[in-house]
């Protein structure tokens, strides 16, 4: 057919098939990784949508007074470090974010406690990748790829 000097014409069109079982493509070859899911702009809104919310949740410690009733303990070592700055690079919104974002995309969040030698308290709250280390003794692999942290070193 030709309309305007131009040839128009009707070509096979390619059809892709999705495979039934492979959740629309998140558990096949297409979206199978991890970070695939957040390219879709639903989940990466989702994610962080929930992410922002407990992220500004307030984490207060309370210590029980000689009467029985709580009172918030702005003296206890962790309040610096949970209230205002966990570490030097971020905030604590930041932090509890990202540990947020790891755990709903993959299944944990963890933060290394680093501690005083001295007196053994907590000075900083370090996010790490759950794919960068192990739960074992503490030792780095000799390409320094990845790294093993005993369980009293961690929290999840």
């Amino acid at each position: 057919m030709n309309i305007f000097g131009f040839q128009i014409s009707r070509r096979p069109t390619k059809q892709e098939a999705i495979d039934a079982f492979s959740s629309g493509g998140f558990a096949g070859t297409r979206l199978g990784s991890r970070s695939k899911p957040m390219l879709l702009s639903t989940v990466y809104r989702c994610v962080d949508l929930i992410s922002d919310s407990v992220g500004v949740l307030p984490l207060v410690i309370y210590k029980l007074d000689k009467d029985g009733f709580k009172t918030e303990a702005k003296d206890h070592p962790l309040y610096w470090l949970l209230n205002l700055a966990p570490n030097e690079f971020m905030d604590r919104m930041t932090l509890n974010k990202i540990l947020v974002i790891s755990a709903l995309n993959r299944g944990n969040g963890y933060a290394y406690i680093e501690r005083d030698p001295q007196t053994n308290h907590p000075t900083q709250l370090l996010y790490f990748p759950p794919k960068t280390w192990r739960w074992a003794g503490f030792r780095t692999s000799p390409d320094s790829s990845t790294c093993d942290i005993a369980s009293s070193a961690s929290t999840h």
